[in-house]
């Protein structure tokens, strides 16, 4: 897909949502409250309502989205941005291309959290570098990390790549 077809496609909110949705529906929804999966659809208010406790779920529930304010849109956006290249978009750069203004947290659990997945990943590249080159050369380190980061984030997906980033999955 490229940008011409993305934004013929995902011209509007409502049209982001919509198709979010039926994947959604897709996937199944479980309230929160009971646990049932039998829920009506209640488009004023975007959510899901459950059939026997009557529990709302919102579209967004259990997705990257969740805590969200940003629109669908700028989700899609984003993904689009992320997934569309092969060596990627930065956090920065995404930000400057959809006029983001984002306050950065941290607390130290996360970052300690974070940091052990840093250290499995740099292990992981170690790893797959040792055991598929006979010799590295710096010249051309960062198209074997490319690579790997390549084949990691696309490991599991293949043409539902946008999809899964955004539900999660």
């Amino acid at each position: 897909m490229n940008i011409f077809s993305f934004t013929a496609h995902f011209d509007s909110e409502e049209a982001c949502r919509l198709l979010f949705k039926s994947e959604r529906d897709k996937i199944g929804v479980e309230c929160q409250r009971c646990g049932q999966n039998e829920h009506y659809w209640t488009k004023a208010v975007w959510s899901y309502e459950c059939k026997s406790c009557r529990g709302r779920t919102s579209l967004r529930c259990e997705t990257i989205m969740q805590s969200s304010k940003l629109s669908f849109l700028v989700w899609y956006k984003a993904m689009f941005l992320l997934t569309i290249t092969k060596k990627g978009f930065s956090s920065k750069e995404i930000q400057k291309q959809l006029e983001l203004h984002i306050m950065e947290k941290y607390n130290r659990e996360t970052t300690k959290g974070t940091l052990k997945w840093v250290h499995i990943t740099i292990s992981n590249v170690k790893r797959n570098l040792l055991g598929n080159y006979h010799r590295i050369k710096g010249k051309y380190l960062q198209l074997y990390l490319n690579e790997f980061v390549y084949k990691l984030n696309r490991r599991y997906f293949g043409d539902r790549l946008i999809i899964a980033n955004i539900t999660g999955l």
